[in-house]
């Protein structure tokens, strides 16, 4: 299975995609802090364990966005098959509205906008980067995230992990919901620009 079709799409396999989205995003980051010794090294402020933000956005979001994609897509469906066959939609407009459920499909599966969004999220996870080393150099504060090394702060192996595939995993089906939800309501006052039958 690519890893493309297991983000993006919506083919009944829901635990599967859970297990493994879930497993790249938070299983790593496990074994890299066992490796690195800052699972639950008691010498550090925020060992992994104690840090609540990976749990979170691997073990609770992830689940959370995949399973919206069986519930909110087949209300979709329905609300865009009830538009063609309820009578709501006159004969006269049934070919404007056909334009603007092509234009919202084309709009929601876009490739540009889904390589827009890779594109920013690993953008805006590496300025987080910016955080952290606040927090170790200004506040004191030592974690799971960072390391010291020949007197400069550096991101630890499970730190690289976690701003470069964890969160920006999270934040793109995050971004890519939001988006889909914009599609949906620009489709929505579209069709009530048509002549409805109300």
């Amino acid at each position: 299975m690519k890893l493309t079709n297991l983000i993006l799409s919506n083919d009944g396999n829901t635990a599967t995609r859970i297990l493994l989205l879930a497993g790249i995003a938070w299983l790593p980051l496990v074994v890299l802090t066992l490796i690195e010794g800052t699972l639950y090294d008691a010498d550090i402020t925020i060992p992994f364990v104690k840090d609540i933000v990976p749990y979170v956005r691997g073990l609770i979001v992830i689940p959370l966005l995949v399973m919206a994609d069986n519930v909110i897509e087949p209300m979709m469906a329905r609300t865009v098959n009830y538009l063609q066959t309820s009578g709501i939609v006159p004969e006269s407009e049934k070919q404007d509205l056909g334009s603007v459920i092509d234009k919202m499909a084309h709009l929601m599966n876009s490739k540009y906008v889904q390589v827009i969004l890779v594109a920013l999220v690993i953008v805006i996870s590496w300025l987080l980067k910016s955080d952290y080393n606040d927090m170790w150099t200004n506040k004191g504060v030592t974690s799971w995230v960072l390391h010291l090394e020949n007197g400069v702060v550096d991101e630890s192996y499970a730190g690289i992990w976690f701003l470069l595939v964890t969160t920006p995993l999270v934040s793109f089906l995050l971004y890519r919901w939001l988006w889909r939800f914009i599609v949906w309501s620009i489709f929505l006052y579209r069709v009530s620009r048509l002549k409805l039958e109300l």
